[in-house]
């Protein structure tokens, strides 16, 4: 039996994301973390991030992770649905691994750009304290996952093209969205 299902109306889209979002925000609590980040930015209280150091000596560590904005895993699953003919198991991802650096410097630029202040580089991010690393602990030394990178060969080979949204982008839409300026 062949079901043709059209998504695309874009209410049921948009109700499809925003259920979607409730459900990732109740499962990792994100929107209470999100506002209380805001906050602390908006008072300077506390240092925003606290990141794990990258050691670089003999046990290299590069903290990097293929993250991915929300949206994109939206996008991908009604493409899935509106499609119908892809069947397999597929790795969701960018593709691309990126730091945590760059998520936190990603966070710190949207809510300075929202206050009108230009983006800061790294380096003062860091000497302005909005970034601070903490040493890594050593209860997870040798079970931490450093990398991680989604192989989509077989998502595109199976037809999805869309663009996916690198750190800086798809932070910016949440702390936006967070914000209600996005």
């Amino acid at each position: 039996m062949n079901l043709t299902i059209s998504l695309f109306d874009g209410g049921y889209v948009h109700a499809f994301r925003q259920s979607f979002y409730q459900l990732i925000e109740q499962m990792h609590d994100f929107r209470t973390a999100a506002l209380k980040l805001l906050d602390d930015f908006h008072t300077r209280q506390q240092t925003l991030f606290l990141l794990f150091q990258t050691e670089n000596l003999d046990n290299l560590l590069i903290q990097l992770r293929d993250f991915i904005f929300v949206e994109d895993c939206c996008d991908v699953m009604l493409w899935f649905l509106e499609v119908g003919r892809a069947n397999g198991i597929y790795n969701l991802g960018t593709g691309r691994a990126q730091s945590f650096n760059d998520v936190a410097l990603a966070v710190v630029n949207t809510l300075r750009a929202a206050q009108g202040k230009a983006a800061l580089p790294l380096a003062q991010a860091v000497s302005e304290r909005l970034i601070e690393y903490v040493a890594f602990p050593e209860a997870l030394r040798g079970k931490y996952q450093a990398y991680t990178q989604a192989d989509v060969t077989l998502l595109r080979a199976a037809g999805f093209a869309a663009p996916m949204r690198n750190v800086e982008q798809g932070t910016a839409a949440y702390v936006q969205s967070m914000l209600g300026t996005g």
